[in-house]
């Protein structure tokens, strides 16, 4: 089947769950969470939508790194409207952990031989190396409507050819394929994503702490010791003892125990 058909078949089956109300895929694009952001200041009442792109020219990672999106990637960037997250403010900071909860079942449905963590706040990883991330930003009364949105970006490396990657990435990044996986199409992972996120998203939004169970049992940094860096503070070092209902990465040193509720984890050992 022609790649452009399949494209075009992995969107009308999107559209047609009756969740997404508009889906857009690009060959290539600066960035799929720059795009959706202009989207939203005009089309708001056409929230949920998604944006995908097979390339991205500036794609942006946590704290405004750059993410290397080259050919093999999947980068997408879902908008939601504030109806779809729970009422309680406080419960809305943890859309990124619910979503990597999201995104790590789709993954293995299609992947089962993988076992994928979630290494605090917003990495995907597999055999200890980044297999992709997901960045949040919520943008108060900037749309058409004057209501507030929020943006689910996701980059996840699924077929990606290593021999052109930066030289620090080829040693501490992984892709789905080489992780044992075998190849399958973009569009598939792409179906599953958006219907694990509505899945999660709908149970998050009702009251289900589910969430809170599976990212625990996929913490990558739990028992590790790790070296945390807290904005305009000094580095701490402790070992972590999973993460906490309100998201807060839970760390013990041999003064104290401390909740982070932000922070850089520099780095982390058994």
């Amino acid at each position: 089947m022609q790649p452009r058909l399949i494209r075009a078949q992995a969107i009308d089956s999107v559209i047609n769950q009756g969740w997404i109300q508009h889906c857009e895929w690009f060959t290539e694009i600066d960035s799929t969470s720059n795009f959706a952001r202009r989207f939203c200041d005009c089309h708001h009442p056409l929230l949920p939508a998604v944006f995908v792109a097979d390339q991205q020219t500036h794609g942006r990672g946590r704290s405004a790194n750059r993410w290397w999106s080259p050919s093999g990637c999947l980068m997408m960037t879902l908008a939601i409207s504030q109806d779809h997250l729970p009422d309680e403010i406080a419960q809305q900071k943890l859309l990124s952990l619910v979503s990597g909860v999201a995104v790590c079942e789709a993954v293995e449905k299609l992947a089962p031989c993988l076992s994928i963590q979630l290494k605090w706040p917003n990495d995907l990883y597999f055999a200890q190396r980044k297999l992709g991330g997901i960045l949040i930003e919520s943008l108060a009364h900037s749309s058409a409507s004057g209501q507030p949105f929020w943006l689910i970006g996701i980059g996840l490396n699924v077929d990606v050819d290593w021999s052109s990657a930066p030289s620090d990435l080829q040693t501490k990044a992984i892709c789905i394929s080489s992780a044992g996986a075998g190849s399958f199409q973009s569009e598939q992972l792409f179906l599953e994503i958006i219907t694990s996120l509505r899945d999660w998203l709908r149970a998050w939004s009702m009251g289900s702490e589910d969430w809170f169970i599976q990212l625990n049992n996929r913490s990558l940094l739990t028992d590790r010791l790790v070296r945390v860096r807290i904005p305009a503070e000094s580095e701490f070092i402790g070992r972590c003892e999973g993460i906490d209902q309100q998201g807060r990465l839970l760390c013990r040193s041999e003064r104290e125990m401390r909740a982070f509720s932000n922070g850089e984890i520099v780095e982390w050992s058994t």
